[in-house]
C-alpha cells in the first residue's frame, strides 16, 4: 500500500503533463528549430560547406569528439548543404502543424542532432539544450492536441451529415483524457532544473559575489548587442549588483520551483513562478548578449510546464470576449460542407454557429436564451447564399460575405488575428475575393470531382429512389425524418478512397493506460441515409488482446529507453561538473559515454562561471595581397568592421555566436589551422579578383581588459600571432 501511494504521489508530482501543453510545446519547439535552422543557414557556406572554415573532411579526420553523428558530413558544396537544410525546414514545418507527428518528431530529432553534430567545434549550451528538448519530447505524444493529426482523427471518428450536428463540439473531441503520464515528463523538468542547479552552484567568483558580473558581460564586444553598448554609460555599481544578484537568485530558485514535491494548486503555482522566471531571465540575456539559440532553447521548455489548471484559466479568459457569429453556408455543397466540418473543429472556443441554407426555407425556432434569427433584417437570402457564404456578427449586427466572411471565421479561432491577416491586408484582400469567386463558381464541379455531394441551391435535395422497379412509391413511415435530413451517401469505391487518403499512422500514446479507440465506421452503401451517421455509430470496441499486448510492449520499451537516458543524464552530471564532490565521481561505462556523445546529452553547465569574463577577445588576420594591400579576409566575412586591426577591439563586433566561439577556440586548436590557412589563401577565389591573391598573412589573437565600474574604455590591449603563412621558423 505504501508503494502504491508513493507511486501515485510521484506520478502526480513529476510524471503527468497536460496534452494541451504538449501540443502547444510542439508548436513552440518547431518555431525554435526553424529559428536555429535560419541562424545556421546564414553561415551555411562559412561553417557547413567545404568552401568554409570547417570542411567536413577536417571534422572526420580530426574529430573533436570520439563519437559523432551527422548526415551533413556527406554534404560538401554549399548547394548540397542548402538542400539538406531545406529538408530539415520542411520536417520542422510538418512537425509544427502536427502532420504525421510521431514520424516528424523522430525526423526532427535526427535533423537537429545532425545540424549540431556537424559543427561540434562551435557548439554552446544552447545547442545542447535544444537537442535535449527534442530528445525528451520525442517520447511524448505531441500530436494529441492542436495538430492536423488530431483534426483528421476527429473527422474520421465522427462524420456529420447535417449542419445541426456541427453544433455538438464536445462530440468532435476524440483525444480522450488530457493527462499524459510518462517518465519523459519527469526528464524534461529534471533537464532544465539540472542546468540551473549547476549554473548557480558554479558562480562563486568575485564578480558574482561583488555584483559586477553584468557590468563585465556588457563589455564583451564579441557578443554584446547595441542595447548593451547603449547601456554601458548608465551601468552603475548598484544597478550591476541588482541585475547580477537577481540573475543568480533566479537561477538558484528555479530548481526548487521545478522539482518541488507538491501536487494540485501548489504545483500549479510553483510552475507558474518557474515559467515567469525562465522567460524573464532569458529575455534579459537575449536583449544584451548574443548567445545564439541559448535563450530561446531555455524558454522552449516552459510550455511543457503548463498544467491543466492553466489551460482552464486561459479558456475562461478567452470566453470573456463577446464575439458570437452565425455562418450561413450551402450545406448541400459537398466540398463546402467538408470545409465547415473542419472549421467547426478549429472553433474550440465555440464562437461560431453554422447554419445550413435550408434553414432559410424552414426556420428553426431559437433555443431558450438564444438570439432570434437575424436573417430577415440582415438580408440573408437563398439567392445571396447561392453566391457566397454569409457571416453575421450577433453582437454588432454586421454582415460579411466572400473573403471577408472567411476572415471573420478565421478570426474567431485561437490566434485568429494571425490566420485571417492575409485575407485582410490591402491588395491581398482583393486577390482573396477574386479567388473566392473563382471557387464559388466551380464548387459544384470540385465537389463532383472529389466524389462529394453536388450543390443544389436554392432547392432542397430530392430523396433518391429506393428501388429501380416500377410501382407506386410507398408512403413514408410515421417516424421518418423530414426530406431535408436525407442525403445520398457516396458509393463504396469513393468512400473507400476517401478513407484511405485520410488514414493516419497510429500514434503511440505516452500513457500507462490504453488511449481511447475510435469507433469503427459503418460500411457505406449507395442507399439513402435517413439518420445522422454520428447518431447510429456503434459503440467503441475493446482492442484485441494482441493489440493490447503490443501497446503494453511498446510502452515498456519506450519508458525503458527514457529511463536509460535519465541514468545517462545523472551519470554525466556527476562526472563532468566541478561542483560535484570527488567521492561521487566515477568512471563512466562505454554505453553511457556513447549515449552522451551521439545525442549530445552533455551536462556541463557553467555559463559565465565561476566568474564573468573580465576581458574581451577576438581574432584578426593581417594579410598582404599580390599588389601590396593589407586586408583582413576573416573580419570581412564575420564582423561589421572589414579591417579592425590589432590595436583595439572595436565596440560591438556584431559577431555571430558561431564566429566568437570559433575566434576563441581556433588559436589553441592547431589541428584545424590547415583548414583556416587554405580558406584565407582562397580569398581571391571568393572575391573573383586576381589582385586579391594572398601572398602572406599573420593571424592574431587580440585581448584586452574590460574597464572597471565607472569607466568605458578597455585597457591593456595585447596581441600575439598564432598562425602565419608562410610558416615562420
Amino acid at each position: 500500500m505504501k508503494l502504491a501511494r508513493f507511486r501515485r504521489w510521484f506520478v502526480d508530482c513529476y510524471m503527468t503533463a497536460d496534452a494541451r501543453s504538449l501540443g502547444f510545446g510542439r508548436i513552440i519547439l518547431s518555431l525554435i528549430l526553424l529559428f536555429d535552422l535560419w541562424h545556421r543557414a546564414r553561415v551555411l557556406t562559412l561553417f557547413y560547406s567545404n568552401a568554409g572554415l570547417v570542411p567536413n573532411h577536417m571534422m572526420l579526420w580530426r574529430p573533436p569528439t570520439q563519437w559523432m553523428f551527422s548526415f551533413f558530413f556527406i554534404l560538401s558544396s554549399p548547394d548540397e548543404v542548402a538542400v539538406g537544410m531545406a529538408i530539415c525546414g520542411l520536417i520542422y514545418l510538418l512537425l509544427m502543424i502536427g502532420w504525421r507527428t510521431r514520424l516528424m518528431q523522430f525526423l526532427a530529432l535526427i535533423c537537429v542532432l545532425s545540424l549540431h553534430g556537424r559543427v561540434t567545434l562551435l557548439e554552446n549550451g544552447g545547442d545542447w539544450m535544444l537537442g535535449e528538448l527534442a530528445l525528451w519530447t520525442a517520447f511524448l505524444p505531441l500530436g494529441r492536441r492542436f495538430s492536423v493529426d488530431a483534426v483528421r482523427a476527429s473527422l474520421r471518428a465522427r462524420r456529420e451529415t447535417t449542419a445541426a450536428e456541427l453544433a455538438d463540439r464536445k462530440a468532435m473531441d476524440v483525444s480522450g483524457s488530457m493527462a499524459v503520464i510518462s517518465l519523459a515528463v519527469f526528464a524534461l523538468a529534471l533537464q532544465i532544473a539540472n542546468s540551473y542547479i549547476f549554473n548557480a552552484a558554479h558562480k562563486g567568483g568575485p564578480t558574482w559575489r561583488e555584483g559586477t558580473a553584468v557590468h563585465y558581460v556588457m563589455h564583451q564586444d564579441r557578443m554584446c548587442t547595441w542595447l548593451a553598448v547603449w547601456m554601458r554609460p548608465h551601468m552603475t555599481l548598484w544597478l550591476s549588483r541588482l541585475l547580477s544578484w537577481s540573475a543568480l537568485a533566479t537561477e538558484a530558485i528555479l530548481p526548487v520551483m521545478l522539482l518541488a514535491p507538491v501536487r494540485g494548486s501548489a504545483k500549479t503555482s510553483a510552475r507558474r513562478i518557474a515559467i515567469i522566471c525562465v522567460i524573464g531571465l532569458h529575455t534579459g540575456f537575449q536583449l544584451f548578449i548574443n548567445l545564439g539559440v541559448f535563450s530561446l532553447s531555455m524558454i522552449g521548455y516552459t510550455p511543457f510546464l503548463l498544467t491543466g489548471a492553466d489551460w482552464d484559466a486561459m479558456g475562461r479568459f478567452a470566453q470573456r470576449r463577446k464575439r458570437r457569429l452565425v455562418a450561413y453556408f450551402d450545406a448541400s455543397c459537398g466540398v463546402c460542407f467538408q470545409i465547415v466540418r473542419l472549421w467547426s473543429r478549429l472553433d474550440v472556443l465555440g464562437r461560431i454557429t453554422f447554419r445550413s441554407s435550408a434553414d432559410l426555407a424552414a426556420p428553426i425556432a431559437p433555443a431558450a436564451g438564444a438570439a432570434p434569427d437575424v436573417e430577415p433584417k440582415m438580408g440573408v437570402t437563398p439567392e445571396l447564399l447561392s453566391r457566397t457564404i454569409v457571416v453575421v456578427d450577433e453582437v454588432t449586427g454586421a454582415k460579411y460575405t466572400r473573403a471577408d466572411a472567411v476572415a471573420q471565421i478565421l478570426r474567431a479561432f485561437p490566434v485568429g488575428w494571425l490566420w485571417s491577416l492575409p485575407l485582410r491586408l490591402p491588395g491581398l484582400h482583393a486577390l482573396a475575393n477574386w479567388g473566392y469567386d473563382v471557387f464559388s463558381r466551380r464548387r459544384e464541379r470540385i465537389s463532383v470531382g472529389l466524389g462529394l455531394a453536388a450543390c443544389s441551391l436554392p432547392a432542397r435535395p430530392e430523396p433518391p429512389a429506393a428501388s429501380p422497379s416500377p410501382g407506386p412509391e410507398p408512403a413514408p413511415a410515421a417516424d421518418a425524418p423530414p426530406a431535408e435530413a436525407q442525403i445520398t451517401a457516396p458509393s463504396q469505391p469513393i468512400a473507400a478512397m476517401v478513407a484511405q487518403a485520410a488514414a493516419v499512422a497510429p500514434a503511440v500514446a505516452i500513457e500507462f493506460a490504453d488511449p481511447p479507440v475510435a469507433a469503427p465506421e459503418p460500411a457505406v452503401a449507395p442507399v439513402a441515409v435517413v439518420a445522422p451517421v454520428a447518431a447510429v455509430a456503434p459503440a467503441p470496441l475493446e482492442p484485441a488482446p494482441f493489440r493490447r499486448q503490443w501497446r503494453w510492449l511498446v510502452t515498456v520499451l519506450r519508458e525503458g529507453a527514457v529511463l536509460a537516458f535519465i541514468i545517462t543524464l545523472v551519470s554525466e552530471t556527476l562526472f563532468i561538473n566541478a561542483a560535484i564532490p570527488k567521492f561521487l565521481k566515477h568512471e563512466q561505462p562505454l554505453w553511457i559515454k556513447r549515449l552522451v556523445a551521439y545525442p549530445r546529452l552533455i551536462q556541463a553547465w557553467s555559463m559565465f562561471a565561476s566568474d564573468a569574463p573580465t576581458g574581451d577577445q577576438t581574432m584578426v588576420v593581417d594579410a598582404v595581397t599580390v599588389d601590396g594591400r593589407h586586408v583582413d579576409p576573416y573580419s570581412e566575412a564575420t564582423s561589421r568592421y572589414p579591417n579592425p586591426g590589432r590595436d583595439e577591439i572595436p565596440d560591438r563586433l556584431d559577431n555571430d555566436s558561431f564566429v566568437f566561439n570559433y575566434s576563441g577556440r581556433i588559436p589553441t586548436s592547431g589541428a584545424y589551422h590547415q583548414a583556416l590557412t587554405e580558406w584565407i589563401l582562397a580569398y581571391h577565389e571568393r572575391t573573383g579578383r586576381p589582385n586579391d591573391r594572398i601572398i602572406r598573412f599573420d593571424a592574431y589573437e587580440v585581448d584586452d581588459d574590460s574597464p572597471p565600474i565607472g569607466q568605458l574604455k578597455p585597457r591593456n590591449i595585447r596581441s600575439h600571432i598564432f598562425l602565419s603563412y608562410p610558416p615562420k621558423r
